[in-house]
């Protein structure tokens, strides 16, 4: 199990036996360096494998060696498996930081598999034969388990026809699932029983502010800059992912605010095309503050090219979700070229500061039904004007997505070549939702699991820890009780997060497009289509399980001959192929 895991640890090994218990861990050194931090750690009878970082390790021991607590070590492991050996369980709502960890207290003879509050750490797990397993990836449990990886049809049919991964506790392989964000999975060495509970809910950590907007603006700089400032604590560099956006610009903003003397190097991945270009903003950024910036061109055209499904299949252990996934994996490639072990990147701050459209579309008909008219057609204009449309398509837009409420969240893929192997996902939704359980939907169900597994798979497959200072919980708790008129301000999307960081660049601050990592998938999908055909027709033969490879090729045909409307299903067929391959998966 621990071979299969060394991209994940390569800085050093453990595995210790308790009796009937094994932990194996493999770290990727970077607070308390020394070999004090080796796991699996052990104190009097009470056992840790630990993967993460505990922000606030040190105000914990603190408060631990007050009650008369010793340590040996400067490691915030040692802090964490003393915490969880006087606290237990109600310990966990003190720990700020990410972490996916395995506690064997000899005591009550109980393992706890905990994950954390926004699942940033993964944790999957399985059962065979009376043996219960857990760990960081599943290639380790076939490897433990010696035997053929399954594919899961539930799984491949979601994503074949509506692109949805992650968000529910299966995986893309059979009998295999993960603990769920925020919770905790209980384990009875004796008797073998199992039992998951949830030690913390986003949604009743919520409550309504009354500040003013002043107020909320500082609170929310303030809250931002102690997040920024926590997940800075290493003894090694830290460095900082930058598209240009308003996310990323303002950690990389902050961070050299708050440490000035520090050296901050940043990694931009950018594209030539037109539209897909973001430099002028990261060099906006960097040149404000004296960085040093590094410039990676990942090359597109590879992006339909099954060796790499393969490749990155196997770390992600689910398909590549498109260009703008492989653009990230490619950041954190370069990371690992330069010696960078822990970088900063902006995920997860669109999801409630409310930086996609169906946030707008939210805000906008929640003035609408206030009455506030003249605000409502202010932010029209303000988003024709962002979007560089006229006043009336951009009202057309507002209309037609108020009237989606018979379409799905995600385009499906054409039913009449799909075979009903396994009950579709048919989840729909209205078109429009309350900003708050838009964001919620986005944080716990949706958007966020998705990014924290592509997020930690990409950068841990380069030996890379990635931190994300936007899903802080006490950043979104404090972010979600506020009005939704603080975050969509006169139409303008992400209001209070612009004017919170007064460092941004006036270029990137005032700016209204969204690209980010984003990749031109359709257009290299057209200039390739020929290379494109003969890899997707031998796919889909592996994959005639799951779609009619005849019917899947004459739509390809009819695509490319009447250069209609780009769909996704090809590269998801391509992308679940090279998931099947990396792992020799039966189906």
């Amino acid at each position: 199990m621990n071979r299969q895991a060394r991209h994940r640890g390569p800085d050093g090994e453990g595995v210790a036996e308790f009796g009937r218990v094994g932990f194996g861990h493999t770290r990727l050194s970077i607070i308390d360096v020394s070999d004090g931090g080796h796991q699996p750690m052990s104190r009097h009878g009470a056992h840790i494998t630990f993967n993460g970082e505990i922000y606030n390790y040190a105000e914990l021991r603190a408060e631990l060696e007050t009650a008369g607590g010793v340590f040996q070590t400067r490691s915030d492991t040692e802090v964490l498996l003393a915490g969880m050996a006087k606290w237990g369980p109600e310990g966990l709502h003190r720990l700020k930081g990410m972490f996916a960890f395995a506690f064997y207290d000899e005591r009550d003879r109980t393992v706890l598999f905990v994950r954390d509050r926004f699942g940033k750490k993964p944790l999957v797990y399985t059962r065979q034969d009376g043996v219960f397993y857990a760990a960081s990836e599943a290639k380790q449990i076939f490897a433990a388990q010696r035997r053929r990886a399954q594919l899961n049809a539930a799984s491949a049919l979601r994503y074949l026809e509506l692109g949805y991964m992650n968000g529910v506790e299966e995986t893309f392989f059979s009998d295999v699932y993960e603990v769920p964000a925020g919770h905790y999975l209980r384990l009875e060495v004796d008797s073998g029983q199992a039992e998951l509970i949830r030690w913390y809910d986003l949604s009743s950590n919520i409550h309504r502010s009354e500040d003013t907007y002043e107020t909320a603006r500082e609170r929310v700089r303030e809250l931002l800059k102690a997040s920024v400032w926590r997940r800075h604590v290493a003894d090694v560099e830290v460095g900082a992912c930058l598209s240009g956006g308003i996310d990323s610009s303002s950690i990389v903003s902050l961070s050299s605010t708050l440490f000035p003397a520090k050296r901050l190097r940043t990694i931009t991945s950018f594209s030539t095309e037109p539209g897909y270009d973001e430099r002028q903003y990261s060099r906006a950024v960097a040149e404000k503050f004296a960085i040093e910036r590094v410039e990676v061109e990942p090359r597109t055209e590879t992006l339909w090219e099954p060796g790499l499904h393969a490749e990155v299949a196997f770390y992600q252990e689910q398909p590549l979700a498109g260009g703008s996934q492989l653009n990230e994996y490619r950041v954190f490639e370069a990371g690992h070229r330069l010696g960078l072990k822990v970088m900063l990147d902006g995920q997860g701050a669109d999801e409630y500061f409310g930086g996609y459209g169906e946030f707008w579309v939210s805000a906008q008909f929640e003035l609408l039904r206030r009455g506030r008219f003249g605000d409502f057609l202010a932010g029209v204009s303000a988003r024709a004007e962002a979007q560089g449309r006229s006043y009336h398509a951009t009202l057309l837009g507002f209309v037609s997505a108020l009237r989606a409420k018979s379409q799905a969240t995600s385009q499906p893929t054409n039913a009449d070549w799909l075979k009903r192997h396994a009950p579709s996902e048919s989840k729909r939704r209205q078109g429009w939702q309350h900003f708050r359980d838009l964001s919620l939907e986005e944080l716990s169900r949706s958007s966020v699991p998705f990014q924290v597994h592509s997020e930690d798979r990409s950068a841990m497959r380069w030996s890379v820890e990635s931190r994300l200072p936007f899903l802080d919980h006490d950043l979104v708790e404090y972010v979600l009780s506020l009005p939704t008129a603080f975050k969509c301000r006169r139409g303008v999307q992400k209001a209070i997060l612009r004017d919170a960081v007064e460092e941004l660049p006036v270029q990137v601050a005032r700016r209204r497009d969204k690209v980010g990592f984003a990749s031109p998938d359709a257009r290299y999908f057209f200039a390739n289509s020929a290379s494109i055909k003969a890899s997707l027709a031998e796919a889909a033969e592996r994959l005639d399980a799951f779609v009619e490879p005849e019917a899947l090729m004459q739509r390809f045909c009819h695509v490319v001959d009447q250069r209609s409307s780009y769909s996704p299903v090809f590269l998801r067929v391509l992308a679940l192929d090279g998931l099947v391959r990396a792992f020799d998966a039966s189906i």
